[in-house]
């Protein structure tokens, strides 16, 4: 799954990506910045300056630079989102995030680690929409070990949670 490699007898039990919001208000600004040429366009209009075969060129030969421009940028966005993911185990969480097109970061936690767990979800279109972010703080890490813009995050805070405790069981030898 995406670069992870399994420990012996280690099983996947869920995959997480970001909201599908997340990736929305990115593609929602490209598209503003997309509408840009359109008003250059009228003005240059406005004032006569599209007579010129020159300025009516270099005008449409910038508007398509930026349009291929943001195209690139649309699809950088989507790797980074669709690359972006959680992978939770029975042993651990990996946390593998796509920095830019060629940079990609991966830490993970240990579930018998953990020994907070907190939500927070952010805003009205958060709560509507359901997702939010999961910071996990672990024995023996000065940093948190965050999940941002999970959707669901109150279900994926409970999977863990119960992977914990089956953890802890399975340490002191007791099964449910």
């Amino acid at each position: 799954m995406i670069g992870v490699r399994l420990e012996k007898g280690e099983k996947v039990i869920a995959g997480v990506r970001r909201h599908w919001f997340a990736f929305f208000l990115q593609v929602i600004a490209l598209a503003v910045a997309a509408l840009v040429p359109l008003p250059l366009f009228f003005v240059a209009a406005a004032l006569h300056l599209l007579a010129a075969p020159k300025v009516w060129l270099l005008l449409f030969f910038f508007a398509v630079l930026l349009w291929l421009l943001l195209w690139i940028l649309f699809f950088v966005a989507w790797t980074n989102y669709y690359l972006d993911m959680w992978i939770i185990t029975d042993r651990r969480i990996v946390d593998i995030e796509q920095k830019s097109l060629f940079h990609r970061e991966a830490s993970e936690c240990f579930i018998e680690r953990i020994q907070d767990i907190k939500v927070e979800m952010h805003g009205i279109l958060a709560a509507i929409l359901g997702f939010g972010d999961i910071s996990i703080q672990t024995a023996g890490t000065a940093r948190e070990f965050l999940l941002r813009q999970v959707s669901r995050p109150g279900d994926v805070k409970e999977l863990i949670m119960r992977l914990y405790q089956q953890s802890r069981d399975k340490g002191r030898g007791t099964t449910r």
